[in-house]
């Protein structure tokens, strides 16, 4: 019998202080409150740490603040509280960024459409809120699961009267994981660092745990500057630039893993039509962008990555749900 019980949210944050208030209030003011607020911090520089000074603003008993000795990115910041609320004994987690504000009733419709899925034979992997911008555009949209049914058809509309599409690939920005799924597959890699940790972390809870779904009735406001998708044709940030590598390794990974080889060399062939892009763009960002894609291949190819969880599971077991 599990003895886990109560829900908690995980905040990773990094040098945002006033958008990570704005996070921590509204889950604080939560029609369901979870049980723990665990904020993790990369090392932040700009005052974070004193939110949660006795006293301070963020100084509540529900909130956890963890700091950490240097920034190990989005994926090393939802491994750690991930892995803190594993230990103490929550029964699910709530992930999200510190620049993401769930309406009050984010949480208590994520916990509702658990239960209405449950009730009806099923249990979800993990469930993603809707999320907008500010003005109502659609972000980090997850991407709809082609698993099929029993007459041959997709199945992702199953329970769509009840606002639930079937889902197989989703963001950190709003999922509710059960930790019975965590006990399952472990931990995000860290080693990703940013940018495709949670691709590949919820594909990994499709493929070998259950069906997760899109939860149109939790809905959450991500205060993000850019609304369009990552890309290292369009980008504009000079600062951003050299995490395509990252980005550019990390896809390569997952896509490897899940897909094999063909698919691997789909995406090979694209991002060089990419560099070829951005080479007849003119770009004057073009000679960082151009050595972050091929540096980020070359990173796949001499394998400078680690695997962790993820390579202690029997690709043979995936069942792709």
């Amino acid at each position: 019998m599990d003895s886990r019980t109560g829900i908690a949210a995980i905040v990773v944050t990094y040098n945002r202080r006033d958008m990570l208030t704005g996070t921590v209030d509204a889950l604080l003011s939560q029609t369901v409150s979870p049980d723990a607020i665990i904020v993790v911090d990369n090392a932040s520089t700009d005052g974070t740490a004193d939110l949660f000074t006795p006293g301070s603003s963020l100084d509540r008993p529900q909130v956890r603040y963890i700091r950490l000795e240097e920034n190990l990115g989005g994926a090393g910041g939802f491994k750690r509280g991930i892995s803190v609320a594993h230990q103490d004994g929550f029964a699910w987690c709530w992930v999200m960024d510190d620049d993401v504000v769930p309406d009050d009733d984010a949480l208590e419709q994520l916990i509702a459409s658990n239960d209405h899925l449950e009730g009806h034979g099923v249990r979800p992997s993990f469930l993603a809120s809707h999320v907008t911008n500010p003005d109502g555009e659609l972000l980090n949209v997850p991407v709809v699961s082609s698993h099929l049914s029993a007459n041959g058809y997709p199945d992702w509309s199953e329970f769509l009267p009840r606002s639930l599409v079937r889902i197989e690939i989703a963001t950190f920005v709003s999922l509710l994981i059960p930790m019975w799924a965590v006990d399952e597959v472990g931990l995000p890699i860290a080693n990703f660092f940013m940018w495709g940790d949670d691709s590949e972390y919820t594909k990994r809870l499709t493929s070998f745990v259950g069906p997760a779904f899109l939860c149109g009735t939790s809905h959450v406001t991500h205060l993000r500057s850019i609304s369009a998708p990552v890309s290292t044709v369009f980008e504009t940030d000079e600062g951003r630039v050299r995490n395509h590598r990252r980005a550019t390794r990390n896809d390569f990974i997952s896509t490897a893993y899940y897909g094999g080889a063909l698919p691997s060399l789909r995406l090979l062939a694209r991002h060089a039509r990419d560099v070829a892009r951005i080479a007849v763009r003119r770009d004057p960002l073009a000679v960082p962008k151009i050595k972050s894609i091929c540096t980020g291949v070359l990173d796949f190819a001499l394998g400078r990555f680690d695997l962790e969880d993820l390579a202690k599971l029997n690709r043979n077991e995936r069942k792709n749900y």
